[in-house]
This record gives structure tokens, C-alpha cells and sequence, in this order.
């Protein structure tokens, strides 16, 4: 199994050659994520989620967790099954890898 990641915004203030992340095809959602399970979702590419208010909790099909703060960006790998399962509402921006047509 390839494991979600929680950056915390300190990773992000290091002087780095490149950019941290690199995106191409991809689809920016800002929205709300409300208390309890959500269907389980996959993509083709890295998806990164950003908290921005409350606290998120995304859950993996063979049962790994990972919870955000505000501030923090879980990076989830291509093809890992996941579901949203936040304990409060929260408010999310979401880079989502999209499909060429």
C-alpha cells in the first residue's frame, strides 16, 4: 500500500531548487466537507488537499488514516482508494487530477 502524507506548512518555507509540486490537467475546488463517511474515490495522478478551516480526516481502503489542521496538505498518490471521514466541518481546497479528453 502506498501511504497518504500530511505536510505541515513549516515544509513548505524551505529553501528549495524546485517546486514541491508541479501540476498539469488538473481541477482547483474550493468547498465544504461535511461530518461522516463519504464513497471512496480514486485518481489517476497525486491529488493534494488543503485544510483551510476545521480539521479533515481521510481514511485509505486498507484502513491507514490521516488527519489535516488548517494549513496542512495531505498529498494522496495515483491510484490509492480513499474517502473523506472528518469528525467537523471543514473547509477544503482541492488540486484534482483530471483525465485528457
Amino acid at each position: 500500500m502506498t501511504e497518504m502524507i500530511c505536510h505541515t506548512p513549516a515544509c513548505c518555507c524551505q529553501d528549495q531548487p524546485n517546486p514541491p509540486l508541479r501540476l498539469e490537467q488538473s481541477e482547483m475546488r474550493l468547498c465544504r466537507v461535511e461530518p461522516g463517511e463519504h464513497a471512496y474515490e480514486a485518481h489517476p495522478a497525486t491529488e493534494f488537499i488543503v485544510c483551510l478551516q476545521g480539521a479533515l480526516l481521510l481514511e485509505d481502503a486498507d484502513g491507514g488514516r490521516v488527519q489535516a489542521d488548517p494549513g496542512e496538505v495531505i498529498e494522496i498518490p495515483a491510484g490509492v482508494r480513499h474517502r473523506f471521514a472528518p469528525p467537523c466541518d471543514a473547509a477544503i481546497m482541492r488540486l484534482t487530477p483530471q483525465l485528457s479528453a
